[in-house]
C-alpha cells in the first residue's frame, strides 16, 4: 500500500515551492542565474585543464570552446587550455614512442 500524496500549497509541486522560498529567503532571486552560470564556466576551466593534460583531444575541444568567447574574461583561460593541450599531446607521443608507456604490456603478473 504506497502513502497518500501531501497536499499541494497552491497547486505547486514541493520542489518549486522550496526552491522559490531558498532564494526569498536569500535574498539572491536575481543573482542565483548568474552565479549558476559563473559556477558552470569555472567547472568548464577546471575539466579544460584536466583535459589538456589526460585527453589532449578532449582538452583542444573544451579550450576553442573557451576561447570563442571573446567578449568573456576566460578565453585567455581556453587559450592557455589549447595550448596545455598541444604539449600535453606531444607528452603523451613521445611517451609512447620511447616506450615509457607500453599499452601492449600487461601489469598484472
Amino acid at each position: 500500500m504506497s502513502s497518500p500524496m501531501p497536499p499541494l500549497p497552491d497547486g505547486n509541486p514541493w520542489a518549486a515551492d522550496n526552491a522559490a522560498n531558498n532564494a526569498a529567503n536569500n535574498g539572491a532571486h536575481h543573482a542565483a542565474p548568474a552565479r549558476v552560470s559563473s559556477e558552470s564556466i569555472h567547472r568548464l576551466v577546471v575539466l579544460g585543464y584536466i583535459t589538456a593534460v589526460a585527453m589532449p583531444p578532449v582538452g583542444l575541444i573544451l579550450g576553442l570552446v573557451l576561447a570563442l568567447r571573446l567578449d568573456r574574461p576566460n578565453s585567455k583561460r581556453g587559450m592557455w587550455i589549447i595550448a596545455l593541450s598541444v604539449i600535453g599531446a606531444i607528452a603523451w607521443v613521445l611517451a609512447l614512442a620511447v616506450g615509457l608507456l607500453d599499452p601492449n604490456s600487461e601489469t598484472s603478473t
